[in-house]
């Protein structure tokens, strides 16, 4: 399970649950076990749907990268690796 994938599904969690009182900890019952998994699908497809850059933020990149396609590959791979 990739971190960046845990770290969305506990925020997308937060966000829609509020936040928790003490520890977070999903994982404690079957009930939190479900929805954990549910979590992380689709904190998997909101990663997902990010792979591609918008144009600017392909502008951005580029403007550090001092190439699009650099900036782009590069995009590409953190987001690849995110989603492992």
């Amino acid at each position: 399970m990739s971190e960046m994938v845990e770290r969305v599904a506990k925020a997308l969690y937060i966000a829609e649950i509020g936040p928790a009182i003490g520890p977070f900890d999903w994982d404690i019952d079957e009930a939190g076990e479900v929805a954990a998994r549910n979590y992380r699908k689709m904190a998997r497809a909101a990663i997902e749907a990010m792979r591609e850059p918008t144009e600017a933020m392909v502008r951005a990149g580029g403007d550090v990268t001092e190439s699009d396609a650099i900036a782009i590959a590069t995009w590409h791979a953190m987001i690849d690796e995110a989603i492992r």
